[in-house]
């Protein structure tokens, strides 16, 4: 008898997701900042379908590297063994904060 996926098995999953992404996150050199939500299909072998960003940070590098962080994340693992998803439709927030100087010149 083979069982439906259950909620917490969906939410490991993509928190394994996050993770993966988190590790190849990067402080960008810029002094822009902004939020990237792309959308992405995922396959049951973790290999990625479609992605568009649906939200831009209004800065195209920020939202060209925000992809890239995902296509390098690239495959995730497989879904769980007792899923029936063939496809896994999920939004990714990527937040981008530029570091403030907090050192002051003094002459």
């Amino acid at each position: 008898m083979k069982t439906h996926i259950t909620r917490s098995h969906l939410e490991e999953y993509e928190i394994s997701l996050v993770n993966k992404i988190k590790s190849l996150y990067k402080q960008v050199s810029s002094d822009d900042s902004g939020k990237t939500e792309i959308q992405v299909v995922l396959d049951r072998g973790g290999c990625i379908v479609w992605m568009d960003i649906i939200c831009s940070s209004g800065h195209k590098h920020l939202d060209e590297y925000a992809k890239k962080i995902i296509e390098d994340a690239c495959p995730f693992k497989d879904f769980p063994e007792n899923s029936l998803h063939h496809y896994l439709d999920i939004i990714i927030t990527i937040i981008f904060k530029h570091k403030e100087n907090h050192e002051r010149n003094v002459s």
